[in-house]
């Protein structure tokens, strides 16, 4: 099996010049998750409320981003996009108003594949891309249930099976699979290439473990991501712990924001780190406008920190 669309390429924007609006902007859907990971804090601890965004906000915000020429909506930035129940309502508005899509997922709850195979056959009518980026952190319940206690790998599996077959019949879709690597599952990497490759998934890659907020990490938090922390060099953390803190393996003194991202209420924030939208910019939905929060004053200050990796929201970033 295999994909015969590939993402439009997009046009390369100076980000750091406020003239100039990113093409792309994440859209924070659905804030609720349920799968418990142990590198991401913001769901383990319970610090992300639970929110959905209304039918009616998600209408008028692609319809703004359509007006202001955004090319790809990432449907992500704090949950899980498929636990939405108008999800597949929501995938062909994006491309029947030319944009393409790009939805990250886990896979790990029941899917209506009919309501989604009808949304993507509305998709295939366009000119535009649905890319579905898939993180499987394991295959055998055992790792499964020390990464993310929430999640039935055998769910999971099946789920597999059946985005590989909407891969194979829609010319919309790819897919992308990553795993996050940790000591819980780093020798089972093999073995899990092996079984993606088997279903028809030709584009894999490992992803460093990496760790969000920790400005709000408890004690039992910081141990427990000492304890996932890879023990090979294959795909090493993004970060270390040492006496209690946490240190980017990488120090980086200046951030390129890669996009702006809506909260499920329409608040805008500058990035896929502030998970919790600490830092409120503007609501999308109220001004009508994206282009217009991103060139005010008030965005550009934060950004500009945000640039410069002095926001809390950049601490453990690299």
């Amino acid at each position: 099996m295999s994909s015969t669309t590939a993402l439009k390429t997009k046009k390369a924007v100076r980000r750091d010049d406020p003239e100039v609006f990113v093409n792309h902007v994440l859209l924070d859907i659905c804030s609720a998750c349920g799968a418990d990971c142990i590198y991401c804090l913001h769901q383990a601890a319970g610090l992300t409320p639970s929110k959905l965004m209304k039918p009616e906000h998600f209408q008028a915000i692609v319809e703004i981003l359509r007006q202001e020429k955004y090319e790809l909506i990432y449907v992500y930035q704090s949950g899980e996009a498929f636990l939405h129940p108008q999800y597949p309502d929501f995938l062909p508005e994006i491309a029947e108003r030319g944009m393409d899509s790009s939805t990250a997922t886990k896979l790990f709850m029941p899917i209506k594949w009919d309501r989604l195979d009808a949304a993507l056959e509305r998709c295939d009518a366009t000119d535009s891309s649905v890319e579905f980026l898939i993180t499987i952190d394991a295959i055998t319940q055992e790792a499964q249930s020390k990464i993310g206690p929430g999640i039935q790998t055998e769910m999971v599996k099946a789920n597999l099976v059946r985005m590989a077959e909407m891969q194979e019949k829609h010319p919309s879709v790819r897919c992308l699979l990553d795993t996050v690597v940790n000591a819980h599952n780093e020798h089972d990497i093999d073995v899990m290439l092996a079984y993606f490759k088997e279903l028809g998934f030709l584009r894999w890659f490992p992803k460093q473990m990496g760790y969000f907020m920790p400005y709000h990490a408890r004690e039992q938090d910081i141990e427990n991501i000492a304890a996932a922390e890879p023990k090979t060099d294959r795909c090493p953390a993004r970060f270390t712990v040492r006496d209690g803190e946490i240190f980017p393996t990488v120090v980086q003194t200046r951030c390129d924001l890669g996009a702006p991202a809506i909260s499920p209420e329409g608040d805008v924030t500058i990035c896929c780190h502030d998970m919790l939208h600490r830092y409120r910019l503007g609501n999308v939905v109220e001004q009508g406008s994206l282009r217009t929060i991103i060139a005010s004053e008030a965005y550009q200050t934060i950004a500009n920190r945000g640039r410069d990796m002095s926001l809390d929201i950049c601490q453990g970033c690299n």
